[in-house]
């Protein structure tokens, strides 16, 4: 619930920015942090960094958009 929170936001921020390329890099993200070998998924830390690196490649101020989630009561897990 809160990574699908969270995208739409980016999305909404990033308007049409928010490409093909962009969700393709965040699924490959997904899809690791799913890896069945634990060796092969990223450690927090770096699926953190590669979500900023991400928001960066749009232009998009995320922190606005976490500072609302928290408003609503959501929990927010992103760095």
């Amino acid at each position: 619930d809160n990574i699908h929170d969270y995208l739409k936001g980016l999305q909404e921020k990033g308007g049409n920015e928010f490409g093909e390329k962009s969700m393709y890099t965040f699924l490959d993200l997904a899809l690791r942090c799913c890896d069945r070998r634990k060796q092969e998924r990223p450690k927090m830390i770096e699926v953190a960094k590669e979500i900023k690196l991400i928001e960066q490649s749009l232009g998009v101020a995320s922190t606005e958009y976490r500072d609302k989630l928290k408003r609503k009561g959501k929990k927010v897990y992103l760095a």
